[in-house]
């Protein structure tokens, strides 16, 4: 007869016991509410330990999607932070990623674009990108010259009140390239 005893010693281990021996201990990150009374192996209980882990990363998983987007690699780094093993984590990436739940692609465009729309540059973006886990190499092909050039347009109009040097030094800020901002700025001097 197999029974799992949470550990008096430490809470986030599991005794595997065989007629009051212990056999085993493992660690259990996670909160087990109710534990059957008896295993008739080592192998079933530690199978039982699996299944309930990998029950909860799928509804933990599904709570963070429910309440807003995330990469993979970001959904994957709070699954771990919770204590969940890697290996699970990844394999509930994965099959998320099948069903369509995580669409990395999708996720990076709209970062992108709502940044973008928001008035920051590719510098800035990348970095936000870089943050979430995703390749910050899609953001310089998809915010080409022409695309920055004309927000640089619109936010200096809005700008219109500040000196030249002010005006880079904002859009600098903002992520904006240093060299379109000074060909730019300088054109409209000519202006």
């Amino acid at each position: 007869m197999i029974t799992l005893i949470r550990s008096e010693v430490d809470p986030k281990w599991v005794e595997v016991k065989e007629n009051e021996r212990v056999i085993e201990e493992v660690e259990v990150p996670f909160r087990l509410y109710r534990i059957p009374r008896d295993f008739s192996s080592v192998e079933e209980a530690l199978r039982w330990l699996f299944d309930i882990e990998k029950k909860l990363v799928k509804g933990r998983a599904y709570r963070l999607l429910a309440a807003r987007s995330y990469s993979s690699a970001a959904l994957l780094q709070k699954l771990i932070e919770k204590g969940y093993r890697e290996s699970i984590c990844r394999e509930m990436i994965d099959e998320l990623q099948r069903l369509g739940y995580l669409q990395d692609e999708s996720f990076l465009l709209q970062l992108i674009e709502r940044e973008f729309r928001r008035g920051y540059g590719p510098l800035y973006i990348e970095m936000k990108v870089k943050s979430k886990g995703l390749d910050p190499e899609r953001v310089r092909i998809l915010l080409t010259d022409a695309r920055q050039l004309a927000m640089i347009r619109q936010l200096s109009a809005k700008l219109s009140r500040h000196s030249s040097q002010k005006k880079i030094q904002m859009l600098a800020r903002r992520g904006f390239d240093l060299s379109l901002l000074l060909s730019e700025i300088e054109s409209s001097f000519g202006r």
